[in-house]
Parts: C-alpha cells; sequence; structure tokens
C-alpha cells in the first residue's frame, strides 16, 4: 500500500475512521482495517508503541495550490471516554496559534470582536491593507476590493488609532458579508478571490474538489457526506458551530471564518474543521478527525488538505516540498498534542487556553 492512511481512504485524500459502522451495523475493528489495507506490521508496531505516523499524501492534491498530509497515532482510551472528553470548545487550530475567537450564530453573527491592538505586528497588518490592491495576498473578491477601496479613502491620513480601528470595521464587513453567503451556500456562496486585473482564485470550486476525495465515506457514512459536499442541504444530521478567528499564520494576524461538522455515534465520531475563508495567507483548510475502537483503545485519524496561493507562484513551487514537511510536522504535533491531552485524564480545553 502507498501508506496507512491513505489505503484506509481507498481514493481519498481524508484519513475517515479505521472502525466502521456498516449498514448491516457490524463494527470493523480499527486492527482489522489497518490489516485488511495492507498496512505493514512495521507501521503497526510503531502506532502501537504510542508513535504519531505521518504519510505524505500529495498524490491527492487537486492543484498546485493545494498540499495534502495525514497522519495517524492510537490513544489508549476507550472511545467513550474520548467522547464525554472532547467538548464542542476545542478546535483543531493549535491553541498558541489563535489569538482571538468567537462563536456565531444566527444570519448575521456578532463580529464585534474583530480588531487590531496597537502590537507592531497588528500595525504593520493594518498599514499593509491601507497600501493593498488586487494582485496581493488579501483575499478579496473583485466587489470587496472596491469596497474596502472606499471606505478606507477618507482614514488614509488618519492617526494609527483611527486607523486600526478602520481596518477592523472592514474586516467585519468582509467577514459578516463572507459568513451569511455560507451559510445560505455553502461552497457555492464562496467567492472568488481577486489576485490581479484579470486573476482569480475559485476557492469555492477549489474546496468542493478537496471534499469530493471524501467521497468513499458516502457508503458507510451517507449523511454526513452529503453536508460536506452540499450543506446547507442535510444539516440537520450534524452538530455545527461557526466562529471567527484571528489566528497567526506565517507571523502575521489572519482573520479566518471556520465551520465545525460534527457527528457522534455509539462506536464513532466524525469531527471536519472547515477554514472556508482567511483575510490572507492562505486559500482555505479542511481537516477531517476520525474515531473508532482499535482492540482496547482508540485509533484516531487525522489529515489536512491546506489550500494556499503562494504554491502558485515559482517561489511556492520552489518550496512546495518544504512546506508539505511543515504541514506535515504540524500535523504531528497536533495529534500527540491531543494524545496526551485526552490520555492525561483532562478534557481538552477550550481554544485560545
Amino acid at each position: 500500500m502507498k501508506s496507512a492512511t491513505q489505503g484506509l481512504v481507498a481514493a481519498a485524500c481524508l484519513p475517515l475512521i479505521t472502525g466502521i459502522s456498516f449498514a448491516d451495523e457490524t463494527t470493523v475493528d480499527g486492527q482489522e482495517v489497518l490489516e485488511a489495507f495492507g498496512t505493514s506490521q512495521a507501521e503497526i508496531r510503531r502506532l502501537e508503541a504510542g508513535e504519531v505516523v505521518n504519510f505524505d499524501a500529495s498524490e491527492f492534491e487537486n492543484s498546485k495550490r493545494e498540499l495534502a498530509t495525514d497522519a495517524t497515532v492510537l490513544v489508549n482510551q476507550p472511545l467513550p471516554v474520548v467522547l464525554t472528553k472532547l467538548t464542542s470548545s476545542a478546535s483543531l487550530v493549535p491553541s498558541r496559534k489563535i489569538l482571538a475567537s468567537g462563536d456565531l450564530d444566527g444570519d448575521e453573527g456578532d463580529f464585534s470582536g474583530v480588531s487590531f491592538d496597537d502590537s507592531e505586528k497588528d500595525n504593520k497588518e493594518v498599514d499593509r491593507l491601507f497600501k493593498a490592491k488586487p494582485g496581493s495576498d488579501f483575499n478579496f473578491s473583485k466587489e470587496e476590493w472596491e469596497w474596502v477601496k472606499g471606505f478606507l479613502k477618507d482614514v488614509d491620513r488618519s492617526d494609527q488609532a483611527a486607523k486600526r480601528e478602520a481596518a477592523a470595521k472592514a474586516l467585519q464587513h468582509i467577514l459578516r458579508g463572507r459568513y451569511k453567503a455560507y451559510r445560505a451556500a455553502g461552497i457555492d456562496g464562496i467567492a472568488p478571490v481577486q489576485r490581479g486585473s484579470k486573476k482569480f482564485i475559485d476557492v469555492g470550486n477549489d474546496l468542493r474538489l478537496t471534499t469530493e476525495t471524501h467521497e468513499p465515506m458516502a457508503q458507510w457514512f451517507p449523511e454526513y457526506y452529503n453536508v460536506l459536499m452540499n450543506y446547507p442541504e442535510g444539516a440537520d444530521c450534524c452538530e455545527h458551530i461557526y466562529r471567527w478567528m484571528k489566528v497567526k499564520i506565517a507571523k502575521r494576524p489572519t482573520f479566518a471564518l471556520t465551520h465545525s461538522i460534527i457527528e457522534k455515534t455509539d462506536d464513532s465520531l466524525l469531527y471536519t474543521e472547515r477554514l472556508y475563508y482567511l483575510n490572507n495567507a492562505g486559500n482555505y483548510g479542511q481537516v477531517l478527525l476520525g474515531w473508532v475502537p482499535y482492540g482496547e483503545g482508540t485509533y484516531m485519524g487525522l489529515a489536512m488538505s491546506a489550500n494556499t496561493g503562494v504554491l502558485d507562484t515559482l517561489l511556492g513551487k520552489m518550496l512546495r516540498s518544504l512546506g508539505r514537511d511543515m504541514a506535515g510536522d504540524l500535523i504531528g504535533e497536533v495529534l500527540l498534542d491531543i494524545k496526551t491531552d485526552l490520555e492525561s485524564g483532562e478534557d481538552m480545553g477550550e481554544i485560545g487556553e
């Protein structure tokens, strides 16, 4: 097989779950599935020894802007215990990278917490926004670029405090519009971003292609796959959490919109966290986490597909392999953190802790 988790999902780039509840209610043990898909005994021994095992999922990348990688680990806790420790306040984004966040609800959402402080990095980001134009890395649509330019024009010569306030209001407006469009139409509501006078990146289409690689899960979890592909259609099958986040990406403060889609059963859990909008630095990210029984413990699979505009450049092509290694290291680190939290006997903390 190509790798443990790649085999587990056949043609999918995201590792699904290993012990799967089939339509006839037969539960397959995680170890049986690992063996059925040709996972080597050496890989299984590494997993059972407590290692995080990373795999290259590059063959499942759908575009030159995308990096796909995945990893697996075993957690020495039975699934019912794991389920009680997972809280809706947790996030798959490493807490040390979350600078601020807020839950969203309803059609409008509350974005009043979106702000810039007087730190050097925030001030640099504000200045960058005032100088931005199509072709920079700010992920604005054509209409958003026109609105931002007009909105910030009268504040351009103001002091830094006034500029920070105006920049925050501009981002609040953009994020609210993106949130409303996504809640109304899902992936189809994600507007293309303008990267030049005639260059546009269809982030929604890229995200749909990534989500289509989950298709093998449809035979076991058709409702879950349907909501991943066609949200808001079929949303009633799952729990949904919407947030805005201010996260640190490439040493820059970046505002993101996230949608978590959670389905729990007596013996499995599916948790997808989708970053469907980032105001700069990248296009989207999507992580799928799966849990199923593995002997006396629990098998956990995690994979991430990240799509970033910088990869669509000469420099990006040169750095692709390095970026994949960095993504793999990040996933491995996240898995190890989660394993440690779950085996410590304490609940996973709230985001930002």
